[in-house]
């Protein structure tokens, strides 16, 4: 019967238009199917986190449509949301943002964590946190951003792209290098604004 209706559509010249799906469009029809699959709730709550990260990383990258994320996307994409080294990043809080945390009271060890749940559960809350948020103040994102903000920020300060990748977590430099080194040049800048101050500071012979 297949094959019957392929030759129909040959003779007939018949074409069948496939509308194009989205990327949030294709996660929702996934959880569907999983969860008719009878999928265990602890699956499902992986898949929801995975895809919350999904497209997060697709507003930043202003991808939409599911045809254009392509292999080379999806990989940059996997190396990107996990730390797959296992190395712990570590970054220092301004001290104006230590000094407001510590007015705070707080029952633990730490300030966003009572460390009595699971460190995922805790990611989860934040950013559902982070999405009410955006939504109260009518900001059009994800709270990833921020994290594209930090690294823009860093580099146009004269950070070193080396640096930014380890603080990103990415496993090796051409990551980084794909995403941000659109973003070099204000390093360069820095750099000759560096070399001319010393210029004016020498003393003339």
């Amino acid at each position: 019967m297949a094959q019957i209706q392929a030759r129909k559509i040959e003779v007939d010249g018949l074409t069948t238009a496939i509308a194009p799906m989205t990327i949030e469009s294709a996660c929702d029809k996934f959880l569907a199917d999983a969860k008719a699959r009878q999928l265990r709730e602890a699956s499902l709550r992986k898949y929801r986190q995975l895809f919350k990260q999904l497209k997060a990383y697709s507003d930043v990258r202003g991808i939409a449509l599911l045809n254009n994320f392509t292999t080379d996307e999806l990989l940059t994409f996997r190396s990107t949301w996990e730390n797959s080294g296992g190395t712990e990043v570590r970054i220092p809080v301004h001290p104006d943002a230590l000094e407001a945390l510590n007015r705070i009271p707080k029952t633990s060890p730490y300030f966003f964590w009572s460390g009595e749940s699971k460190r995922r559960t805790v990611v989860n809350i934040w950013e559902d946190s982070f999405k009410a948020m955006f939504k109260r103040a009518e900001v059009v994102g994800h709270s990833h951003q921020l994290r594209h903000t930090f690294a823009v920020d860093l580099l146009q300060r004269g950070t070193s792209l080396e640096h930014v990748s380890s603080l990103l977590g990415h496993k090796n430099l051409k990551i980084t290098q794909k995403h941000y080194s659109a973003f070099t040049p204000g390093r360069r800048d820095a750099l000759e604004e560096a070399v001319r101050a010393a210029w004016k500071e020498s003393p003339r012979r």
